[in-house]
């Protein structure tokens, strides 16, 4: 077992310093009491197994707003065993509840910290968001101008179609008349030979077809 007195300095007076460490003590299995000195410092007795109090000793070093440790003395004294509690040691009543007044005070500015700083962080949000919303807009009209152009290119193969179909109308308009042209200069070639052989016939330059 051992026992140690402690010095703790830094803003430990008025910021509920003795409160937390209370519950530190009750936590760890350490026995004794803390008072505020004349100096704005804070005197711990503490004792118990070795263990806490070396744990103990690490977690009063508190450096959390508005509690700010800044070097804490240590001195060994002989272990007696006499206390089995850990306590607050008050001091005059008026300090005391100017010390409470103090520490509900800071409480509040803690209070107002982290809400402004969520009331920060809810902006940033915000403005996240719109961010995130505007580029969604932003890619929605891409979209719509890429259905837009998509729109335009079906209607350029529709009428790529249309003007195909009527090529294809032309050209078998041509091939039928080219059909019906040559047939009629066909036939009338077969009439002049004719014509021409019957010609020959009657002159006795050619003989008469046979059959």
């Amino acid at each position: 077992m051992r026992r140690v007195v402690l010095i703790v300095h830094g803003d430990v007076q008025r910021v509920g310093y003795r409160d937390r460490v209370h519950k530190i003590a009750n936590k760890g299995g350490i026995y004794g009491q803390i008072r505020n000195l004349d100096e704005l410092d804070a005197e711990i007795i503490a004792e118990g197994k070795s263990e806490n109090i070396e744990q103990f000793i690490s977690d009063i070093r508190i450096s959390e707003y508005p509690i700010s440790v800044e070097s804490v003395e240590i001195r060994e004294e002989v272990y007696t065993g006499s206390v089995s509690s850990f306590r607050i040691i008050r001091g005059d009543p008026d300090e005391e509840l100017a010390e409470r007044m103090d520490t509900a005070i800071q409480h509040l500015s803690i209070i107002g910290h982290y809400s402004k700083r969520a009331s920060d962080n809810s902006d940033v949000l915000i403005s996240m968001m719109e961010t995130s919303i505007g580029k969604q807009d932003q890619m929605l009209d891409k979209q719509d101008q890429m259905l837009e152009k998509q729109d335009q290119m079906l209607g350029k193969q529709d009428q790529m179609i249309v003007n195909q179909d009527n090529v294809l109308q032309e050209i078998k308009g041509v091939r039928s008349d080219l059909k019906k042209t040559v047939t009629q200069e066909v036939s009338e070639m077969r009439i002049e030979l004719r014509e021409v052989r019957e010609a020959l016939v009657r002159a006795g330059l050619m003989e008469p077809a046979k059959g």
